[in-house]
């Protein structure tokens, strides 16, 4: 997608107009990244943030919160300009049935790992004895 469209955050503007598909795996993505409850995002950032409360470590906690607002920013930004903001641009972006198959895969794994997150536990319980 950065190949044909560029890689500033205004270059996204009308994603959703354009290619709805690919502007909403960005949404699933973005989101998952920011740690909404129910991604796989959300798992990750509370087992940081769990682990690093149980060794007592609050300025890494007080920096992770000040990062994850930042990241919060960003992020809402590139959803904005997907789905809020207009486009010169009117050009449809093409996704290939093989790359449709792929995102609709990780799409499903971003919610269903955040949804139900006991596989993941039970191999990190594996690994750990």
């Amino acid at each position: 997608m950065a190949q044909q469209t560029g890689e500033q955050i205004d270059d996204f503007d009308g994603l959703a107009k354009r290619s709805p598909f690919l502007a909403f795996a960005m949404l699933i993505g973005m989101i998952s990244l920011a740690g909404v409850p129910f991604t796989a995002g959300f798992l990750g950032k509370f087992f940081i943030f769990y682990a690093a409360i149980l060794q007592h470590q609050t300025a890494l906690v007080v920096t992770g919160v000040i990062t994850v607002g930042c990241g919060f920013y960003y992020y809402l930004k590139v959803i904005r300009a997907m789905y809020w903001q207009s486009s010169a641009r009117v050009d449809k972006i093409p996704v290939n049935g093989l790359s449709r198959l792929a995102i609709s895969a990780l799409i499903i794994a971003t919610i269903w790992l955040g949804v139900y997150p006991q596989p993941i536990l039970d191999a990190l319980k594996k690994m750990n004895g």
